[in-house]
């Protein structure tokens, strides 16, 4: 399933959340920090089911404005579109009473995995992937070129 709102961040995880709830298997959300909170109203639902897991890539903004076509070359990137900030998710979702894995490289990445996709997990948790922006970007055009081949 995948979701995409009008600005491609319009509730998509109330929308996990949601087809979560009506699901009996482990449900992942792959999410950007915009995107993250943007919608992290979701996180006050009162029976957040214990099968989502939300992986959120903190890349410090709008990274995906560096391969778009007009806001990757422009002067104004950085100020106006990719709308930079310096927040860390951990503290929001520790206040919803959720668990919020870091990993800010490869091994913290392996073990956060593992962690997340626990079987005995009681709630829902959230691995924060932080991430630099530009280089973000330039790991993401890789990636895409890769999979054109």
């Amino acid at each position: 399933m995948s979701n995409r709102g009008v600005s491609g961040i319009d509730g998509v995880l109330s929308t996990a959340a949601g087809y979560a709830f009506l699901s009996s298997t482990i449900n992942t959300v792959i999410v950007g920090d915009l995107a993250f909170f943007y919608d992290a109203n979701a996180l006050w639902l009162r029976y957040l089911p214990p099968n989502l897991r939300i992986i959120l890539i903190n890349n410090g903004g709008g990274g995906i404005f560096r391969l778009l076509d007009g806001s990757a070359g422009s002067a104004a990137l950085e100020e106006h579109f990719e709308a930079r900030h310096a927040m860390k998710a951990a503290p929001l979702v520790r206040a919803h009473g959720l668990e919020c894995l870091v990993a800010e490289n490869e091994d913290e990445l392996i073990a956060g995995l593992q962690e997340l996709y626990k079987d005995s997990r009681e709630k829902a948790a959230v691995l924060e992937i932080r991430t630099p922006g530009p280089q973000s970007a330039e790991i993401f055009q890789e990636y895409f070129h890769y999979i054109k081949i």
